[in-house]
């Protein structure tokens, strides 16, 4: 655990420059990810797990913050507030080296089934508690739901089991989330560039 902050800053796509530490595995050169609570996962689930993570901690909420600024590795640098300027997808690989170590030893603590203390300390900033994959699912903004719940059919079971769970509770219509938000994305690029035309 203490040299996961140095090979999550390592990790691009599906790679590691050195050998994982033996509680947490990272699932690359094809071997399986272990991760603590959870069953070994198959490399390649665990990179889409991680990429439909990603997408959701560095999502915008209406205050034009992130659920990836409630996470603190003292392990890492004290870690600017993530900001997004565009409702655009920025992809775990285009992300810097600590933001990549950021946003992986966020996933790995919302996925284990146990606090993961030295991941979420508070070191930098007022520790929020033990943050998991459920309370991720309850504070999202609602598209950001829909797109794991939906994105979620690729993971391994027991994740899949989880987001079914959050799925039944708030009986959310996926598709119809998912159509009204990309609608309103489009009338904002529409409204945008009906602006810039006008300045232009």
């Amino acid at each position: 655990m203490i040299r996961l902050a140095a090979e999550a800053a390592a990790f691009h796509g599906d790679r590691l420059d050195s050998a994982a530490p033996a509680r947490v595995s990272l699932g690359v050169f094809g071997r399986a990810a272990r991760l603590p609570g959870l069953e070994p996962m198959p490399a390649h689930q665990f990179r889409r797990v991680l990429r439909d993570l990603t997408r959701a901690l560095l999502a915008p909420d209406q205050f034009k913050t992130s659920y990836i600024n409630l996470f603190d590795c003292p392990l890492l640098p004290a870690m600017p507030e993530y900001k997004p300027q565009t409702w655009d997808e920025q992809p775990y690989c285009e992300l810097s080296p600590f933001g990549r170590a950021h946003v992986l030893s966020a996933v790995v603590a919302l996925l284990a089934d146990e606090p993961v203390g030295r991941l979420t300390l508070g070191a930098h900033r007022p520790w929020h508690g033990h943050r998991t994959l459920e309370t991720l699912l309850a504070d999202a903004p609602r598209w950001v739901q829909a797109m794991l719940i939906r994105s979620s059919v690729t993971w391994p079971a027991p994740l899949r089991a989880r987001v079914d769970g959050h799925h039944r509770q708030t009986g959310m219509e996926v598709d119809d989330v998912l159509a009204q938000f990309s609608a309103w994305r489009a009338e904002r690029e529409r409204q945008q560039r009906e602006r810039t035309s006008l300045i232009g």
